[in-house]
């Protein structure tokens, strides 16, 4: 973790999320300290966001370590980059991840991103079923996938995104058979 907060204090934008954190240490292997330069009540919030991301230090770079090293396999969690062209993203089950041996880990083999330049087009393919979640969404296309009863949408500072509402265990809430029997009696997280 250390490793990571130096590279986010290098980094512009791991200085604009965290801009009081001046130092971090680790007075023991199970705990990591932060130090800010003033009190903030978000700090936790700003820590949790994906644009920071946690890697290993195995693929830093040797000089700065705000960089990524090349030629290495950055895949550290339960999920590898397996392919990547200029049209998708392919991330597979990491069979080396330490929750492996212990029966944990993704529920999914593979995740694929496609990489769709035109956020209207990203919204069509949201709006058919044939993606599950549309990033990077203008405010008008966020208004417009608001008003769809299936689709969730988030606000964000460089766009909104958009998902589709799925239920456990049902590919996709647009194909879903009808619900009107079942009865929920517990929704849990695990």
């Amino acid at each position: 973790m250390l490793a990571n907060a130096e590279r986010w204090s290098a980094t512009p934008e791991g200085q604009a999320l965290l801009p009081d954190l001046f130092e971090a240490d680790a007075p023991r292997p199970d705990l990591v300290r932060f130090f800010l330069a003033a009190p903030d009540p978000r700090f936790d919030e700003r820590l949790a966001s994906p644009r920071l991301g946690i890697v290993s230090p195995r693929v830093l770079g040797p000089r700065d370590r705000a960089e990524l090293a090349s030629g290495v396999n950055t895949g550290t969690g339960a999920f590898e980059l397996r392919e990547r062209d200029r049209t998708r993203l392919l991330l597979a089950r990491n069979t080396g991840w330490w929750g492996t041996p212990r029966g944990l880990g993704p529920a999914l083999d593979q995740v694929e991103f496609e990489i769709v330049p035109d956020a209207e087009d990203r919204l069509g393919l949201l709006e058919t079923g044939d993606v599950k979640v549309a990033s990077g969404l203008r405010p008008f296309s966020l208004q417009k996938a608001a008003g769809d009863p299936l689709l969730s949408t988030l606000s964000g500072p460089e766009g909104g995104i958009a998902l589709e509402r799925s239920v456990r265990g049902i590919d996709s809430a647009r194909e879903a058979p009808s619900l009107q029997a079942v009865w929920l009696t517990a929704i849990g997280s695990g």
